[in-house]
C-alpha cells in the first residue's frame, strides 16, 4: 500500500479561477472525458456532496472524472484507489494512474490527496461525505459502506447500482447495510444510514424466477 501526498501546490488554482462562475453544464464538460459518470448522475453527486461540509472521501477514481468534479467544490478530497486489476488493458494500473495525475495537474487541482491502496487498508480520517465506486462485489461494497460511515460520513453516493452484473451486488449490499435511499438517478443512489424511524425508501432486487430480495426491517 502507498500513500501519495498532494503532488501539486498549496492552493486550488483551478477552483479559484474558474469554477465559481461556471454553470453545471460548463463544469461537467470540463471534467475528463474517459469514465462512466453520466451528466445527470454527476449532478446528483455534486448536489449530495454540497449538502455536507468538510472532507470528501472518494473510493475508486479511475482516470479522475468524478475526482475533478468533486474537487471543484474546493474541499479536500481523499481518493482511495489501488489502480490495479480494474482495466483489462492495464491490469497493473500504471497507465491509468499516470492519466489520473495528468488530469489533475493540467487543471492545477491541489485539493486531492491520493491513497494508493484498497479501502480496507486505509487508516480512517474524518470525512463528511463519501462517493463509493470501488470494488463492485457484494463484500467490497459492504466494506466501502462500513468504512465511510465509520469515518463519519453523513451521507454517501454509490455508482453502478442496478439489477444486472456488479450492479446487483451493489444493490444487495445497500439493502443489507440498512441504508435509506434519498434519491436515485440512473445508476447513482444517494443514501443515509437508516435510523429505524420515519419515512424510508428501500429498493428491491429482482432475482431469477421472479423472486425479490429484500431485508425485513422493523420500525
Amino acid at each position: 500500500m502507498e500513500h501519495v501526498e498532494n503532488l501539486y501546490d498549496d492552493e486550488s488554482h483551478w477552483e479559484a479561477r474558474e469554477v465559481d462562475s461556471m454553470t453545471f453544464d460548463e463544469l461537467f464538460n470540463s471534467i475528463p472525458d474517459d469514465g462512466f459518470l453520466e451528466r445527470e448522475e454527476g449532478e446528483l453527486l455534486l448536489r449530495a456532496a454540497k449538502s455536507t461540509e468538510g472532507t470528501i472521501l472518494e473510493v475508486g477514481c479511475f482516470k479522475g472524472r468524478s475526482t475533478v468534479l468533486l474537487a471543484s467544490l474546493g474541499r479536500t478530497v481523499i481518493t482511495v484507489d489501488p489502480f490495479k486489476n480494474f482495466n483489462t488493458t492495464d491490469m497493473s494500473g500504471v497507465e491509468g494512474e499516470k492519466i489520473f495525475h495528468a488530469e489533475l495537474a493540467k487543471r492545477d487541482i491541489t485539493n486531492v490527496v491520493l491513497y494508493k491502496m484498497k479501502i480496507e487498508e486505509w487508516n480512517l480520517e474524518p470525512v463528511s461525505f463519501a462517493y463509493l465506486d470501488g470494488d463492485h462485489t457484494y463484500q467490497g461494497t459492504m466494506n466501502q459502506i462500513k468504512v465511510a460511515f465509520e469515518a463519519g460520513a453523513k451521507s454517501v453516493c454509490l455508482h453502478d447500482y442496478d439489477d444486472k452484473l456488479g450492479g446487483l451486488e451493489i444493490k444487495k449490499a445497500v439493502i443489507e447495510s440498512e441504508l435509506e435511499i434519498l434519491e436515485r438517478v440512473n445508476e447513482m443512489v444517494w443514501c443515509i444510514k437508516w435510523e429505524g424511524t420515519g419515512a424510508q425508501y428501500i429498493d428491491t432486487v429482482k432475482l431469477p424466477k421472479g423472486k425479490i430480495y429484500r431485508k425485513d426491517r422493523k420500525k
